[in-house]
């Protein structure tokens, strides 16, 4: 198999510079671009395990997707079990830091509404790692061959959403502004309506991606007692054209 000389992530003379080679032959590409053939990595590597699942991939399979020999794919990563963690924990990372990102208003509502929009937008927008994800760990697909340390990683920036999500709930009870007999119970129901979009939503159909994670912000204000819940994106199905219609695959 052909190795692409810097991997196609830049001039051939500036990844040379500190490069390895490889007992085969393969030449590896240097620091300055590690990160780079990583992220390329990861890519195919989602990419493969939702399509095939973790048992239907091969380290082979992946090296071939980003035209590197198995030697130079267990440079970066030591076992598919190492591949398939960092998959998930960099997705799951990055969606986490996003939201929270977001996340800057005074009030409760309003920061309630941030959140929700955020969680909508990097689902609709990542919609292929968002369904990667969804498949491979929320559906319980490939956990049972991912070793206990890994596995609480991913548990504990899950958790972190949910506890980002309950202080907002909790700032909101406290300032008398919700209403929520129970905070996790009511985490749980507004963070499994924003996953589901993935699901249903199509771009051609009658909302825009901004116009859902807006009318999903409304919503989940008003799942919590805010009287004060408003969107211009509130249409009835008729004045849409059809939403669930337009929406159903």
């Amino acid at each position: 198999m052909h190795t692409r000389r810097g991997i196609g992530l830049g001039d051939d003379r500036d990844a040379s510079k500190g490069a390895k080679t490889m007992s085969d032959g393969t030449r590896l590409p240097s620091r300055r671009t590690k990160d780079d053939v990583r992220a390329r990595i990861l890519e195919a590597a989602t990419s493969l395990f939702y399509e095939r699942g973790y048992l239907g991939v091969s380290m082979s399979d992946i090296g071939r997707a980003v035209d590197l020999t198995p030697p130079a794919l267990y440079w970066y990563f030591h076992s598919k079990e190492e591949l398939f963690f960092n998959v998930l924990e960099a997705g799951l990372r990055s969606f986490v830091l996003n939201v929270a990102g977001v996340v800057k208003a005074a009030s409760p509502a309003d920061r309630l509404q941030q959140f929700v929009g955020a969680h909508v937008r990097w689902q609709l927008e990542r919609r292929n790692l968002a369904s990667a994800y969804g498949a491979l760990y929320a559906g319980g697909h490939g956990l049972e061959y991912m070793d206990t340390s890994r596995r609480r990683i991913l548990i504990k920036l899950q958790r972190r959403h949910l506890d980002n999500l309950r202080a907002i709930l909790n700032a909101g009870i406290a300032k008398g502004e919700f209403s929520v007999p129970n905070v996790t119970a009511c985490a749980f129901a507004i963070i499994s309506m924003c996953e589901d979009v993935v699901t249903w939503f199509r771009r051609e159909g009658a909302l825009s991606t901004d116009e859902l994670a807006t009318l999903y912000g409304d919503l989940a204000r008003r799942m919590v007692g805010d009287g004060r819940a408003t969107t211009s994106a509130t249409r009835s199905d008729a004045e849409s054209g059809g939403l669930v219609a337009a929406r159903l695959p």
